[in-house]
């Protein structure tokens, strides 16, 4: 597995809160003839981005 690239944050209060959307394993960890491009710095968002699942518990199927 390649190395998270993006660091860790200390909560202060002895936690660490670690994303693991931000870890993965890249095609060329399966397979040497695959290639592994890092993207560009300019890729990279400065802001949070906030997503996830929502429950609506008023619907029914």
């Amino acid at each position: 597995m390649l190395p998270i690239f993006r660091p860790a944050l200390t909560l202060g209060d002895g936690r660490t809160l670690l994303d693991f959307n931000y870890a993965y394993n890249p095609y060329c960890a399966y397979n040497p003839g695959w290639r592994c491009p890092i993207p560009p710095i300019e890729n990279h968002l400065t802001v949070a981005i906030r997503a996830g699942e929502r429950s609506y518990p008023d619907v029914k199927p």
